[in-house]
């Protein structure tokens, strides 16, 4: 009111040039960033658009912005049963309450996405200590009804955008068996070597973990360049950030290629037999001919992570499966494994290759080897290595059995007849 023409300027200004922010949204809501950089920049999006409505009212169809509406429905799925975030790229597990999605709910007359966002209040309410994002306040403006909301109806969820993801769950309570695949380039914003890499919940533990970012400001005043995304980049000299430290594959210790991108090729949501495949080849380019993996929950039960292989033309490579963990493990054979955490039980099973030449084993992760890298008390990987021939193709296929390893056959099928 005390200059109003520059107010005029500058809100015209932005309407027209915030739907490029908003474009990045597409095609089906999820952020290429991550679900924490969603968090921290949706909800500035979500303040303009309501402060046009509230003050002029009118927010001349920002709210009609289908990519960016469709984003509350990314957020509520990439959250596990465990309430921790499926935390691709530069991304923490810990999920604060989020006053956007109360904004969301409330825009779309869809209740049932605040599912999670009022579990994370109960626990939020009961921890005294806790201290919420600067915007939680906002909540109280845009809250709605948070009795007797349904759980979702929706268990899988996909996106192809920038950031490709594939997530599967069992239900939407506790218990639920979850699985996120991380799909996209290195090169992303934020983004890590982590192309394959997944997390898993079961029976109300993470039991395939991520380490996610690293402090920035430590890294800095390393005097490491973190943000050249290049192939010989400081970035990927911290362990927290290649693939070394992720739940995907190692050829012959070296890393992902920043340049490669892996979209996703299969996605399935049917019953029984919910999965994600993708394509990492141009990700391992030089170090293998071919590399597909897909992660399935069979019967809503149990997960399989499967790897199809393909050697380049030179010579032999060794490939290192990996799965990182804060569960205590116990190797009970060669091929079988018992991972147990806060009273929980989980088998891990090699389907394929079978017999000789597979031995499960753990990797160090607690104290990783660079000094600018943080230390990740607690953790430790499991997994285990096979050699490839030249032109050699071979499938890695592992079961994941919450409860405990079982003793029955699992047949293993090529991805390609999932």
């Amino acid at each position: 009111e005390h200059e109003p023409e520059i107010a005029r300027r500058t809100i015209i200004r932005a309407m027209q040039h915030i739907h490029r922010p908003m474009d990045v949204y597409g095609p089906n809501g999820a952020y290429p960033e991550g679900p924490g950089y969603w968090a921290y920049g949706t909800v500035y999006n979500v303040m303009f658009i309501d402060a046009l409505a509230t003050a002029l009212g009118n927010d001349f169809g920002l709210s009609e912005h289908e990519p960016f509406m469709a984003s509350a429905r990314y957020y509520l799925h990439v959250h596990g049963p465990t309430s921790l975030h499926f935390n691709y790229s530069d991304n923490g597990e810990r999920a604060e309450v989020s006053a956007s999605m109360f904004w969301f709910a409330r825009k779309l007359e869809q209740p049932q996405l605040l599912w999670m966002e009022r579990r994370k209040l109960e626990s939020f309410i009961e921890d005294e200590d806790a201290t919420g994002p600067r915007t939680l306040p906002l909540m109280l403006a845009w809250s709605g009804r948070l009795e007797g909301i349904d759980p979702p109806q929706q268990k899988h969820y996909r996106d192809d955008g920038d950031t490709p993801i594939g997530i599967h769950r069992s239900d939407w309570n506790r218990e639920a068996v979850y699985i996120g695949l991380k799909a996209g380039t290195p090169q992303a914003n934020h983004g890590q070597m982590d192309i394959g890499s997944f997390v898993m919940d079961a029976e109300g533990v993470r039991w395939a973990v991520d380490l996610g970012k690293q402090d920035y400001h430590s890294i800095e005043r390393a005097g490491l360049n973190l943000w050249d995304k290049s192939q010989d980049s400081d970035r990927w000299r911290i362990f927290r950030l290649n693939n070394r430290s992720k739940n995907t594959l190692v050829v012959d210790d070296q890393l992902q290629r920043v340049d490669g991108f892996a979209p996703i090729t299969s996605f399935s949501d049917d019953p029984g037999s919910a999965h994600t495949v993708i394509d990492m080849t141009e990700v391992y380019d030089g170090q293998l001919a071919q590399a597909h993996r897909g992660v399935r929950l069979i019967d809503d039960e149990k997960v399989q992570v499967q790897d199809e292989v393909r050697g380049g033309a030179d010579e032999r490579v060794t490939v290192r499966w990996g799965m990182l963990t804060r569960a205590a493990v116990e190797i009970v054979a060669d091929d079988r494994a018992v991972l147990q955490q806060d009273g929980r039980r989980l088998g891990v099973r090699v389907l394929s290759p079978q017999g000789a030449g597979v031995k499960l084993e753990t990797y160090e992760t607690a104290d990783p080897p660079g000094e600018h890298d943080a230390p990740n008390p607690g953790t430790r990987m499991i997994g285990f290595k096979v050699h490839v021939e030249a032109g050699q193709e071979k499938t890695l296929a592992v079961l994941l059995e919450p409860g405990g390893p079982s003793e029955g056959d699992t047949e293993v099928e090529p991805l390609d007849r999932w």
